[in-house]
């Protein structure tokens, strides 16, 4: 499967705007470092972030007043306002900096702020250098690893909100995957995430493959009547297959989890399209409105 045209090494530089009265705190610094490292560790390190703090800036009115809903109510009163408000006061030589890395803009505030994603209002900010900052990320200085991860994930590379099945939903950093261990330990992208970005590669699957033909960085691949399939491994906390369906010619549009297989240690050797067959004739035995077929999903074209 031919991934989207994403440069193999990207470096992408994020201005991180404080809003506060003074400079962030030292573990912040440290905590956006641990984000770059994780981005690059989940992207087999086809992914490199660094950010550039920007001067503090303190509005003139308290952040409280644009902390309805979190920051995610109506005008003036949420974070469109908030952020404009302070990249209209910063200085001409700050704007050239986030005019230089492309605009990609965090900003910290203290208070009642919730971290979201969105776009600025009027069109957004002219920087100078043909360069407009049309949108952000907000969280609060003590945000997780897993919620600044998830937040860049919508920032950065326009990922969805994935609504999973709970059960399943922990499997991906854009459903509730950010919320592991608490924060400190998301989980990856899922697989079609990871293939749309060109983080991992893909093997096509014949029905004989083993499983350990699979890896994190290996993602297989089935075709079926024109749809794609996608079996991703997973080694931790517990062996297990991932299955998910793609809708349309990117894989990352909105992918949809449809299984989990835990394995046991002889299923190594086993087919993985065997496997995955055996369990989807399961669910549909346990699930009479599943309109699925099994047997007919895994034969090859």
């Amino acid at each position: 499967m031919a991934s989207p045209d994403v440069p193999a090494n990207p470096e992408i530089i994020i201005g991180v705007l404080p809003i506060m009265a003074q400079a962030p705190a030292a573990q912040v610094s440290q905590q956006l470092n641990a984000v770059a490292n994780w981005f690059s560790a989940v992207s087999q390190h086809r992914c490199h972030l660094s950010f550039t703090i920007l001067p503090a800036i303190l509005p003139q009115r308290p952040i409280s007043y644009f902390a309805i809903a979190g920051g995610m109510g109506p005008p003036p009163q949420n974070s469109q306002s908030l952020v404009r408000a302070a990249l209209d006061q910063l200085e001409p030589e700050s704007l050239g900096k986030l005019a230089q890395v492309q605009s990609h803009l965090l900003a910290i505030a203290t208070g009642p702020i919730k971290p979201h994603t969105w776009h600025l209002l009027g069109g957004g900010k002219w920087l100078g250098q043909k360069v407009w900052c049309n949108r952000y990320a907000i969280i609060q200085p003590d945000a997780s690893l897993g919620t600044i991860a998830h937040e860049l994930g919508h920032l950065l590379f326009n990922w969805p909100d994935l609504i999973w099945e709970k059960r399943l939903a922990d499997e991906c950093l854009m459903a509730w995957g950010a919320l592991g261990t608490y924060g400190k330990q998301p989980s990856p992208p899922c697989g079609p995430l990871r293939v749309q970005m060109g983080w991992c590669d893909t093997v096509y699957l014949h029905p004989s493959d083993p499983v350990i033909k699979l890896t994190f960085s290996k993602v297989g691949l089935f075709r079926w009547h024109q749809i794609e399939w996608l079996i991703e491994y997973r080694s931790e906390p517990r062996p297990r297959l991932l299955l998910y369906r793609s809708h349309g010619k990117n894989p990352g549009t909105h992918p949809k989890i449809l299984g989990r297989i835990f394995l046991e240690k002889e299923d190594f050797g086993k087919s993985v399209v065997g496997l995955v067959a055996s369990h989807l004739r399961k669910t549909v035995r346990e699930h009479s409105n599943c309109k699925f077929n099994a047997r007919r999903a895994f034969q090859p074209l």
